[in-house]
């Protein structure tokens, strides 16, 4: 979680919160949406990290909250929800699903990306320490293998036990519905607070799942005019920019596209909604 300082000129203490995946997790290598949109605000407070589902998302964005809330005249949480099948696990070293299995693959997944992007540091920020320490705290400190921790993890790794988990106890009705359960907690949550809450999408899958309407009570008292990006940052950005727009890897938004992105969509929106 990163945070700074941002020099504006106002009597009022405002504070941005901002939560997400990779796309949301910015560093010195990339600064992503956020980096530009903290501009804005004399505090800004960053919790997005890599791979995250949008079940950590919400506990750490609360949490952040929760630490801030009373320092600070007034919080906008922005936040750019991740792909619906990620999964957040709390579990130790002798659970069946633990973060040794997980590092194993992850670490082998860097190391093929390191082979296929010889300027993998200029990407991402993943090093193997911070693949060797996801095995966390809720402000993402490493604890010890033999407590219970958080670790989290996506469909596309290859370990048989989450492979297992997904083919057993996972579907894309019942990731949408869960994601949609968040999204409608963090906005009470936010609404309880008076805290302006705004929010997007990464990716659009979220949007294409058609769930039948006993499952949508959530879904039918969100506010969806808080949403900035249905259809997706990727898409925007895809549609604007092209490649252009894309690191080398053709999957995350460069610095341009994240800027761009900001200026183009975030910031304008969250002027006009006030």
């Amino acid at each position: 979680m990163g945070s700074c300082s941002c020099k504006i000129f106002s009597d009022t203490m405002k504070a941005l919160v901002t939560g997400g995946c990779s796309f949301s997790m910015d560093t010195n290598n990339l600064h992503t949406w956020n980096h530009y949109l903290a501009k804005d605000y004399n505090k800004s407070y960053h919790t997005g990290i890599d791979a995250s589902g949008n079940d950590f998302i919400i506990r750490r964005v609360i949490n952040e909250i929760n630490k801030i809330k009373s320092e600070v005249d007034e919080i906008d949480c922005v936040v750019l929800w991740s792909g619906i099948s990620r999964k957040m696990y709390v579990t130790k070293d002798d659970e069946y699903l633990n973060h040794g299995i997980l590092r194993t693959q992850a670490l082998h997944n860097f190391e093929e990306f390191k082979r296929l992007n010889p300027n993998w540091e200029d990407l991402i920020a993943d090093t193997e320490e911070t693949i060797d320490t996801a095995h966390v705290t809720i402000d993402t400190n490493p604890i010890e293998e033999d407590e219970y921790g958080y670790t989290w993890f996506v469909p596309q790794i290859n370990p048989p036990r989450i492979q297992e988990f997904y083919k057993k106890f996972s579907n894309l009705v019942n990731d949408w519905e869960q994601t949609t359960f968040y999204i409608y907690i963090l906005q009470e949550f936010c609404k309880a607070n008076g805290i302006n809450l705004y929010w997007g999408h990464y990716t659009n899958v979220y949007d294409s799942i058609e769930p039948p309407e006993h499952l949508k009570w959530a879904y039918n008292n969100i506010d969806f005019s808080k949403c900035f990006s249905n259809n997706s940052m990727k898409q925007w950005v895809y549609e604007k920019m092209g490649s252009r727009g894309f690191t080398s890897d053709n999957i995350h938004p460069n610095e341009k596209g994240h800027e761009e992105f900001c200026k183009s969509v975030i910031q304008p929106f969250i002027t006009n909604s006030k």
